[in-house]
């Protein structure tokens, strides 16, 4: 395994932990070219999308809970 762990691109990399990596999910795909990297890593864009989604209802939560009540 250990022969096949250094050829594996670090972008496939999802987190290292004790020593251990782990891999995203269908790296192995990914290495019999099956799929390419972008199939299998998650979409930024739209991630993004959602964060700052959340972020702005949020603001508005607490901005609406903020303010006094006549």
């Amino acid at each position: 395994m250990e022969a096949i762990t250094g050829q594996i691109p670090e972008t496939l990399l999802y987190e290292a932990f004790g020593g251990r990596k782990y891999y995203r999910r269908g790296y192995r795909q990914v290495l019999l070219g099956l799929k390419n990297e972008s199939e299998v890593m998650g979409s930024s864009v739209f991630q993004s999308l959602i964060v700052s989604a959340l972020i702005s209802s949020y603001r508005r939560f607490a901005t609406v809970r903020r303010s006094p009540v006549v």
